[in-house]
């Protein structure tokens, strides 16, 4: 989901965040609030961010995804299944994010 949001939105996306620790922080932030909409409530409403004028300035916030993702929930939806709850910490995702340097750099050496 951040990679799509990442797509959809440059640098605007990434520029929301000073260093690592504080990406790896909203990150897990972000799993945790959302992990009570299933899937397919979160993929509509990646969607419904390009297929709209509302958001085309900034990024949503975190609320303000939640929101949409809370517009998007219908009956049909509730059948299946959420996301499981984030047990992603910090510290994985900062080690998470130094192998993907390393490895960018290794390609980058080769």
């Amino acid at each position: 989901m951040f990679q799509e949001l990442g797509a959809i939105y440059g640098a605007r996306w990434k520029a929301q965040w000073t260093d690592d620790k504080a990406k790896a922080e909203a990150f897990q932030r972000w799993a945790e609030t959302l992990s009570r909409f299933s899937t397919e409530t979160i993929e509509t409403a990646l969607n419904a961010l390009v297929n709209t004028d509302r958001f085309t300035a900034a990024p949503p916030t975190l609320p303000q995804f939640a929101d949409l993702c809370r517009q998007y929930t219908r009956p049909e939806h509730q059948t299946r299944k959420a996301l499981p709850r984030s047990t992603m910490t910090t510290e994985r995702a900062l080690a998470h994010i130094a192998n993907i340097k390393r490895l960018l750099a290794e390609k980058g050496a080769a």
